[in-house]
């Protein structure tokens, strides 16, 4: 066992009101500094030569610090060596936890849906091959397939995100689960403009033309009118709202009127 003194600031309110430093002895082992920085090598060597996988001195097991610090790799490697993913902290919180952001546990968010949320995709895969559920659902009505979909991203993460869509999918995640606002995971998709996860949706079944009535933001680098190309290909019913020109940015009407006029470059699902 090694103790670690840390420095720590604390506010003496009770006496004199003023912050004090001092040390807070903190206990480790070899184990858990390898596997909280990703030494995977090491906590390999460790593990074979006899190191106890679930040993707490500190109130946190090493899977614990794995999962804090997001080393995916020595979390797969605590497990197979058998640590014990229910193991609880002196905090009162199982590895899992600390997967999620503190605002996320406000929310009821599984360790799955904050993966889903961020798009990471090997916490995705490990959470589904460790059994976590695909259908559960967080205080919001959310499943981990809404907060993918939810998620703003950038052009260049709509690659990362349809593959974890994918793999949810894959798994059983409903296409067309509705949240606690009544929003499928393709309403949600669409607001993102990610025509990749809106096509992979609708292949799946999602209803096409359910209605929702929340504000769309146009996101015009992400192409959104390929987006709504492939729900007309789909089926969609065209409501057409009668609005004055100077009413509209020129740039969206261009938009809107481009997407009517040409389908033809997304397969139809009848070709």
């Amino acid at each position: 066992i090694t103790v670690v003194h840390n420095w720590l600031l604390r506010f003496a309110h009770k006496v004199h009101r003023l912050w004090s430093l001092s040390y807070r002895p903190e206990f480790t082992t070899p184990l858990h500094i390898t596997a909280s920085r990703g030494f995977g090598d090491c906590l390999r060597h460790l593990l074979c030569h006899g190191a106890e996988v679930d040993f707490a001195p500190g109130g946190k097991t090493a899977l614990h610090e794995a999962c804090e610090h997001s080393q995916a790799d020595c979390v797969r490697l605590l497990l197979s060596y058998g640590a014990n993913p229910n193991s609880v902290s002196e905090d009162g919180y199982t590895p899992l936890h600390l997967c999620s952001a503190p605002e996320s546990k406000d929310k009821g968010d599984s360790a799955l849906h904050v993966a889903a949320r961020f798009g990471l995709e090997e916490h995705v895969r490990l959470y589904l091959g460790r059994g976590a559920r695909v259908d559960l659902t967080n205080e919001s009505g959310e499943t981990p397939l809404h907060a993918a979909c939810s998620q703003p991203h950038s052009e260049g993460d709509m690659e990362r995100y349809h593959t974890v869509c994918r793999a949810l999918m894959d798994r059983g995640a409903p296409a067309c689960a509705m949240d606690g606002e009544s929003r499928s995971p393709l309403h949600l998709a669409c607001r993102n403009a990610n025509h990749r996860v809106v096509t992979l949706l609708l292949q799946a079944g999602a209803d096409v033309n359910l209605m929702d009535y929340g504000a769309v933001a146009y996101t015009l680098p992400l192409q959104p009118e390929r987006s709504v190309k492939a729900l007309l290909n789909y089926g969609a019913i065209l409501w057409v709202y009668v609005l004055r020109e100077r009413e509209l940015e020129q740039q969206q009407h261009n938009t809107f009127t481009q997407c009517l006029s040409h389908r033809e470059d997304i397969p139809r699902p009848w070709t």
